[in-house]
């Protein structure tokens, strides 16, 4: 049947939206308040001047505590007291609300509220009715165990048909509060006798238009041994229904709020049978913690419906038991996903469970093979009740069936988890083992992310959840040709019930290949054996996606390889940002390069629409610049955009130079090149830099003319300013400004870069062509700023260059931006490298004819000694060097050679001993 698929599609938060047109749920968003503040946290408001002014920007809100108990833990750092669900009226959508809220400077987080969607088609009701009963060994298991009331089963799903005959008198109801229109135990929710709906905040969670979650219910929770339908596998277990979507919709929108009430309740099990396809946010991760670590709650989730090797959340969070699908001959299903992120299987595929109207009928999907785990969980901590959840999840996934050695599995094997789970064993085996690890990855030389041709270690510890192992071994391996592990086997003995091992970062070495591809994803084998034991799990392993971040200054900066700096991913993702004395500077996109042709015609890598562009594909990636030697950190990246449609062949090469040197610490060089690589004439170009800032909400912006320097500043911090300024020699200079507030297009200065276009191709030509000096316009106290900064036109014939040289600067005052632009002018220009002191008390050099067919330099020094000339070309290579004793007074160096160069600009530098150094550029003709 070809609608048959079962499909989980994925829920979008805040790191990973792609579109303006959110597929969040519409005016609503979470967000955590720092802990700093929690006094001032109230229910329904919060007195925090910083946050309340981000919160006129988004119109009329309600605001309201989504967990006023939370606090009610063991650690703080599960604590969700200080997390608030928010609905506002502005016409904007929740990741630019979200945006508005963070630049507040007093939330941990604030993401849209995660949409997590399931979808089904039901089966013939005739097949195989109940076969997975047999297959999961259930009969055998109901003979040791068939569990009780005090263990519940949380159904946080669609809603359930509570009136259904094989489920109303498994209901785990809730007798402190009956119906009587009380809230007769004070828990904030009336009349919550048998479940919540968090949709339609009533206590009524009856399915209506969807009964996915009526029939998931039945496979784990119909009343068995009643004479009335079917069996679910968790037999005297009950369950409590939680509904979080609406009618007919399949959007599990209060998904996590559910997993909450549902820990908060008692539930020892939670079953999830939705997810999505992007990595959970912080939200979500705080919830699965929370429900973990202080509720005692083991969540069983979906692994999805694509078929693929990949991994959904909540599935593929550690503490979660994530579920594939498989059939009445223990193999794989087509639909179901599959990888490192499974743990265990369960029959998926014609299951025979309870339907709408108190009937029954099969189905097929992940979501129905998560109940039938869910009720063996619930059966193993009956019987075991001092299990914590991961060791719950351990037993089951330990104590089930091999299928990887079946013939239809083998392309999956090794990505099945533990197996299809087997209830029997799971109640009955003992001597039961089970190692894992909490490993991470740490690069010797401390960058985020391990770069092509690092060597690594692997700290973090061990943890034996089960029965005590002995004669135990750890050992790496990995079927990458990108990989090297050194040392891949550690002995470590003998380790009882819970007991952990901690790594001294010395014992599993791992090298990455200098020539190994960016952005891969590498999985590492770590298996275990012992006397009795054999196991193994995957740890992955991410070759840096092409940044390096530079600390060697106050302005901490992350550079890419394809025209962003800052982050290489949205959200704060690869890459510091720009940090300036711990305080972040840009936001999302971070500052990305921009090239304009025409208004249908821009390549650039900054904010578009609810993303980034990405038209620029790395030609040789970051990497420090070894011929290169102007600064304390010199880099070098080449690009183009030659891939995307409308592209207009051009290669850019960027070099970037940070000094750590006091006066000269609060700025980055960006030094691009940008050559026309196609056969015809390039359109006049602009070429600028987009920058994203987020200092905080309330911004101000200006234009500094005499030093070519647009800049910004914080009206709530006192003493934060930030700038870009153009330091080409005699380059043409703009500053456009883009304010915005959020809400409707008045709300806007400039160009609206938020409106359903989002900041399009033809706004982006007219930000680079056009000027918009003043910033921070529509408030007395200032509002979020883009900023463009761009230089232009340059006409380029086949083969032709322009040079356009940026700075990113930060500074505690006006003054020290703008003098901070001005030695960056002088470090790019004149070039001192090494002194605060007047270049000229030491060392001049002056080169001549400039520009001129012959070089020629004259020193004028006033300490003797060993001196170099160095000359390279644009590219960074040494063309030409010379050494020589010099003594006090004037000298000259002749290179008479220099007349059969190439025509183009040349940097000359000069340096007694690495002391001190002089950097000109010649310019040969």
């Amino acid at each position: 049947m070809k609608s048959s698929i079962f499909f989980l599609f994925g829920f979008l938060i805040a790191g990973n939206s792609v579109t303006s047109q959110s597929a969040n749920n519409p005016h609503t968003l979470v967000f955590k308040v720092n802990p700093e503040f929690r006094s001032v946290c109230m229910d329904t408001r919060i007195e925090l001047q910083e946050l309340n002014k981000a919160l006129l920007k988004l119109g009329k809100t309600e605001l309201r505590k989504k967990f006023p108990n939370g606090n009610r833990v063991k650690n703080p750092v599960n604590d969700l007291s200080l997390i608030y669900g928010l609905h506002y009226e502005a016409d904007c959508s929740p990741e630019t609300a979200c945006r508005i809220l963070q630049n507040s400077g007093v939330l941990v987080y604030a993401e849209p509220t995660p949409v997590l969607k399931a979808a089904y088609v039901p089966d013939d009701p005739e097949i195989a009715k109940q076969y997975a009963l047999e297959l999961i060994k259930a009969f055998e298991g109901w003979e040791i165990e068939q569990g009780d009331s005090s263990v519940v089963i949380g159904i946080v799903d669609s809603g359930v048909e509570w009136t259904h005959p094989d489920l109303q008198s498994n209901i785990a109801y809730n007798w402190a509060d009956p119906i009587d229109g009380i809230d007769n135990d004070n828990d904030g929710y009336i009349d919550n006798f048998r479940g919540w709906d968090f949709f339609y905040q009533d206590n009524d969670p009856m399915t209506a238009g969807n009964d996915h979650g009526t029939w998931v219910t039945g496979l784990c929770s119909a009343a068995t041994d009643n004479h009335t339908g079917i069996a679910g596998v968790g037999f005297k277990c009950r369950f409590l229904p939680v509904r979080v979507s609406g009618d007919g919709s399949n959007n599990m929108t209060f998904g996590y709020d559910g997993i909450v009430y549902a820990a908060d309740k008692g539930c020892r099990i939670i079953n999830c049978s939705w997810g999505g396809v992007t990595e959970g946010g912080l939200y979500a991760q705080d919830i699965v913690n929370y429900a973990t670590f202080e509720r005692n709650a083991l969540i069983v989730a979906a692994s999805g419906n694509q078929g693929e090797n990949q991994t959904i959340f909540p599935a593929g969070f550690d503490q979660v038991i994530s579920c594939a699908a498989t059939d009445q001959n223990d193999l794989k299903t087509g639909f179901s996903n599959w990888g490192p992120a499974i743990d265990l299987c369960a029959p998926g595929i014609a299951v025979h469970t309870t339907d709408a109207g108190g009937e029954y009928n099969g189905f097929w999907g992940t979501s129905f093979a998560t109940p039938i785990i869910s009720g063996c969980a619930a059966l193993v901590r009956a019987r075991f009740p001092q299990l914590t959840p991961e060791q719950t999840a351990e037993r089951l996934r330990r104590t089930a069936d091999l299928i990887d050695t079946l013939p239809g599995n083998q392309p999956f094997s090794g990505f099945l988890g533990g197996g299809r789970v087997n209830l029997y064993r799971a109640l009955s085996e003992t001597d039961v083992h089970a190692v894992r690890s909490k490993f991470k990855i740490l690069p010797f030389h401390g960058q985020d992310g391990l770069q092509p041709g690092d060597t690594a270690n692997l700290a973090g510890y061990l943890v034996n959840y089960l029965d005590s192992v002995s004669g135990l071994i750890v050992s790496l391996s990995t079927s990458s040709p990108d990989i090297d592990l050194i040392n891949p086997d550690l002995i470590i003995g003998g380790l009882t019930t819970l007991d952990t091992f901690f790594l001294n970062g010395n014992e599993f070495k791992i090298r990455v290949h200098p020539d190994a591809a960016r952005g891969q994803t590498v999985l590492i084998k770590v298996s275990y054996s012992g006397d009795n034991y054999e196991d193994f799990e995957w740890i992955y392993l991410t070759v840096n996606s092409g940044y390096i971040n530079v600390n060697v200054n106050r302005l901490k900066a992350g550079f890419g390889s394809a025209g962003r700096t800052g982050f290489n991913r949205d959200y704060h993702l690869d890459g510091n940002g720009y940090i300036f004395e711990d305080k972040g500077l840009v936001y999302f996109s971070g500052i990305g390069l921009m090239i304009g042709g025409s208004q249908v015609r821009v390549s650039d890598a900054f904010y578009d629409n609810g993303s980034t562009s990405q038209d620029f594909k790395p030609i040789e990636y970051i990497k420090e610049d070894s011929s290169s030697q102007i600064s304390d950190k010199d880099l070098i990246t080449r690009f183009d955009d030659k891939s995307i449609s409308g592209g207009m062949n051009l290669e850019v090469t960027l070099k970037t130079h940070s000094w750590s040197d006091v006066g000269f610490d609060n700025f980055h060089i960006l030094d691009y090149s940008v050559r026309n690589a196609g056969a015809l004439n390039a359109p006049p170009l602009y070429i600028g830099l987009g920058a994203d800032w987020d200092l905080d909400s309330n911004l101000k912006g200006s234009t500094d003319t005499v030093l070519n320097l647009g800049y910004v500043w914080s009206t709530q911090f006192d003493s934060l300013y930030a700038g870009i300024a153009v330091l080409t020699e005699n380059a043409a200079f703009r500053h456009y400004a883009i304010d915005y507030l959020g809400g409707d297009d008045e709300n806007f200065g400039g160009i609206n870069i938020f409106d359903q276009a989002g900041f399009s191709t033809s706004d982006k030509y007219q930000s680079l062509k056009n000027q918009r000096p003043e910033g921070g316009t529509l408030s007395n106290n200032g509002n979020g700023i883009v900023s463009v900064v761009s230089s232009g036109p340059f006409f380029l014939m086949p083969g032709d260059s322009a040079n356009v040289v940026f700075a990113v600067i930060a500074g505690k005052s006006l003054e020290e931006l703008q003098i901070g632009a001005q030695r960056a002018k002088d470090r790019f220009n004149g070039y001192l490298v090494s002194s605060l002191e007047p270049y000229y008390q030491h060392l001049q050099m002056e080169l001549f004819p400039n520009p001129g067919r012959n070089f020629s330099a004259l020193l004028k020094i006033s300490d003797p000694g060993l001196y170099s000339m160095d000359i390279y070309n644009l590219n960074g290579s040494l063309v030409w060097s010379q050494s020589r004793n010099l003594d006090q007074g004037a000298h000259t160096f002749y290179w008479p050679e220099s007349e059969t160069l190439p025509s183009g600009i040349y940097v000359a530098r000069v340096r007694k001993n690495g002391f001190r150094s002089i950097v000109k550029k010649w310019i040969k003709y």
